[in-house]
């Protein structure tokens, strides 16, 4: 969850980051070649929340988070901190790359819907491929808001310059020096949902989405129903994959490495 769209008294997750996290995490153990007893060193850059934190440590106890979010207040991260140091999670939490310490080196980097937030992408991609925090044959898995045909105020409220097809994406990447190994696209059911409220913008001026997935209330067992739609989405996406047939989705993703 963006931090924009915390709501500190709303404890409920949202299905569609529910189910969000568990296709991405089915993406990393498809790619990684990390087992679950394995240590290895993440860097998250956009964390939001903590939420994909916090849920990647249960699967992965060994682990060494950082997680950097420009949103994050001293408070916030002393907050944070304290609460994972209670509980026995290597999670640590930056405002900035440039306060974490230079003996890190990160295995596999995180940017899960961050690069639409920043204004030129390609530079940034550039410099983080250079950072000494990450290691020459580290992964990068980012995630991004797919097609700008469906642009709304929802992307406005959350800050987002733009969303991208899988060959913007792929350009992106090239462009940033970076190979690409894997590129997909998931959440294929919510794009006719999404391109109807468009619509509905467009027809109607005074529609604007000025509210996050931090409002959302849980419905008890319904949530539960949603996310198995939404992975049963991802399911039928994966098998007509195997076919050559690659189905759109609201959302993209793209692995990649350091160009050799």
């Amino acid at each position: 969850m963006d931090l924009i769209e915390k709501q500190t008294e709303n404890q409920a997750r949202h299905p569609w980051e529910v189910a969000r996290f568990k296709i991405l995490n089915k993406i990393f153990r498809r790619n990684a070649s990390f087992s679950r007893a394995d240590t290895f060193t993440v860097l998250d850059i956009g964390c939001g929340d903590t939420y994909i934190a916090n849920a990647f440590l249960n699967i992965y106890p060994n682990v060494k988070y950082y997680a950097v979010d420009t949103a994050f207040t001293s408070n916030m991260i002393t907050e944070y901190n304290s609460k994972f140091k209670n509980i026995g999670k290597e999670i640590y939490l930056y405002n900035n790359l440039s306060d974490i310490n230079n003996n890190v080196s990160a295995d596999v980097v995180f940017l899960f819907d961050v690069i639409e937030h920043i204004d030129n992408e390609i530079a940034f991609l550039k410099q983080l491929k250079n950072n000494a925090l990450i290691k020459e044959s580290a992964d990068l898995y980012i995630t991004v808001p797919a097609f700008n045909s469906l642009f709304s105020s929802h992307d406005i409220f959350l800050k987002h310059f733009r969303r991208y097809n899988a060959g913007e994406l792929k350009r992106v990447i090239s462009n940033s020096e970076l190979k690409c190994v894997e590129q997909g696209y998931f959440f294929f059911s919510l794009l006719i949902p999404r391109y109807l409220n468009v619509l509905k913008e467009k027809n109607n001026s005074s529609l604007k989405h000025t509210k996050g997935i931090g409002v959302w209330k849980s419905k008890g067992i319904i949530d539960k129903i949603i996310v198995a739609c939404f992975m049963l989405d991802y399911c039928i996406m994966v098998f007509f994959k195997l076919f050559g047939i690659k189905l759109p989705g609201l959302s993209n993703y793209i692995i990649c490495k350091q160009s050799v």
